[in-house]
């Protein structure tokens, strides 16, 4: 098992590899599933009258190494007055500057025809970072009736909302400060397995989670991380790291629910 807990504070074990970095290459994961693809952005093509207009969606083949243009694809006036600040299991999350509404839309996807799903606006959100989302986790489809959708701010506010259910934001995180420092750059995740939003803690030594019932009890979980199994690097290679920006992810396995820590080293230049 990738991941173990143990009483009180829990304690997770993880196994932790670290691949070789070189400048231009890089390791890809293979699977049966369709690999995911990267938003590259859009390029107009045509106005139309109602205020839409028509746009080819580019996006990157990770796998594949490639480029793919997504042809003709006929964006709604919402979305021409809006910009994506946010994706989570193939969605984008969009915000209008005009009115501050948000909404997700799968009209990036390749195949899918445009669906949009309104969620409350940022401005219910008490914080004054609420135009700078770093990153946003969902449990589900959005289309799904019980997903919970997070979206979590720059200044460490965490907010939840039910899209289906309660259009209203649960927040979390402005009482709990002292807990949450230094948690501007973390990269919130969903554990399906688990049934929890996670957080990695400075350094990627820990995790803070939360369950779905927040109205009941926003205080965040801790986990402690011990890491086995640790790779064997020279001098050179740790004095490489070193020089290195560091981000944590935590994953789930689609295939068996097994939970992976990646630590993703880029070099600067």
């Amino acid at each position: 098992d990738a991941a173990f807990f143990q009483s009180k504070e829990d304690i997770l074990g993880f196994d932790l590899c670290i691949l070789q970095i070189n400048k231009r290459s890089s390791r890809l994961f293979s699977s049966s599933i369709p690999n995911p693809y990267l938003t590259l952005g859009t390029t107009l093509k045509n106005d139309l009258p109602d205020g839409s207009e028509i746009r080819d969606v580019l996006l990157f083949d990770p796998a594949k190494e490639e480029m793919v243009t997504v042809p003709d694809k006929t964006f709604p006036q919402e979305l021409v007055d809006s910009r994506q600040i946010g994706s989570a299991r193939g969605w984008g999350v969009f915000s209008n500057d005009h009115d501050r509404s948000l909404c997700i839309s799968d009209i990036n996807n390749t195949v899918a025809s445009k669906s949009m799903i309104p969620l409350p606006p940022l401005v219910s959100v008490h914080s004054n970072q609420t135009n700078v989302v770093w990153n946003v986790a969902m449990t589900s489809s959005p289309c799904d009736q019980d997903c919970v959708v997070a979206v979590k701010l720059l200044d460490r506010q965490l907010s939840l909302c039910r899209p289906h259910c309660d259009m209203r934001w649960t927040n979390v995180g402005e009482m709990l400060i002292d807990k949450l420092e230094n948690l501007e750059n973390s990269n919130l995740m969903y554990s399906k397995r688990e049934g929890r939003f996670y957080l990695p803690g400075p350094g990627g030594n820990s995790l803070y989670s939360w369950d779905l019932h927040l109205k009941k009890n926003k205080t965040p979980k801790f986990h402690e991380l011990l890491f086995r199994d640790l790779p064997e690097l020279d001098d050179s290679e740790w004095k490489l790291l070193g020089w290195c920006c560091r981000t944590e992810h935590l994953v789930d396995s689609v295939s068996n629910g097994e939970r992976f820590l990646v630590k993703w080293y880029a070099q600067r230049f």
